[in-house]
């Protein structure tokens, strides 16, 4: 039972978990039991059973001689339908063998911690002074003498460029062909001269075998050699 589900222990069971006892009473005959044919434990009866309820309501009728008697070991009526499983005893490791065992003492690790530093305001750190202005606004006449000399992004580079003529004059010249200008796949192939015959086909190892095995199939009457 794990929790307040009942859980069935059959090796490789796809429905495992049932709430109740008799969910697993029924799951356990209909899932396992009843692929599992029970034999009658009678000697010299041969009935075989699929199902426990089967079994029972059989010795009601063919075995009432059986129901609620005591038996003992020498009673050779009943025979065991299968071997009993035998369990594995584990056996606790032994005592020592001394009567007082010795005293154990744990202490703490020390662990040092660093000293403690107290904390110190940092110093004052006087503002940057700026002035804020409207865009669309213009400046005040009477601002601080030393704010005209600021150019705002003063300090990034600036690019040098080269002093150029007014008229700039272009000359568009053809690119010369290279040396491999007829091997590029883009450009077009030379037709050789004079242009190869359509009618013509050369005799390889190939057709000569075809033709001698449609010759072949020809005096045999398979195909039509005239076509």
């Amino acid at each position: 039972m794990d929790g307040l589900a009942y859980q069935c222990r059959y090796l490789k069971c796809a429905g495992r978990v049932h709430p109740t006892k008799d969910a697993l009473k029924a799951h356990v005959d209909l899932s396992h039991l009843s692929r599992l044919s029970i034999s009658c434990p009678v000697r010299d009866c041969e009935r075989v059973f699929s199902r426990a309820s089967q079994l029972e309501l059989h010795f009601e009728t063919d075995h009432k001689d059986l129901i609620n008697r005591r038996v003992t070991r020498a009673f050779d009526r009943l025979v065991a339908t299968a071997p009993p499983s035998q369990r594995i005893v584990t056996h606790p490791p032994p005592l020592p063998s001394q009567r007082e065992l010795p005293k154990w003492r744990f202490t703490i690790p020390l662990v040092s911690l660093p000293p403690h530093k107290p904390f110190n305001p940092l110093a004052p750190v006087e503002p940057i002074a700026r002035i804020w202005r409207r865009l669309d606004a213009p400046d005040e006449e009477n601002s601080d003498s030393n704010h005209h000399d600021i150019i705002p992004l003063g300090d990034l580079v600036r690019p040098l460029i080269p002093s150029q003529p007014k008229e700039l004059v272009y000359d568009v010249r053809k690119k010369p062909p290279s040396l491999n200008e007829n091997q590029r796949l883009s450009h077009p192939q030379s037709m050789p001269r004079p242009p190869p015959r359509n009618d013509f086909v050369p005799t390889t190892i190939g057709i000569s075998i075809f033709e001698r095995k449609f010759g072949e199939l020809a005096k045999d009457g398979v195909v039509n050699g005239e076509a």
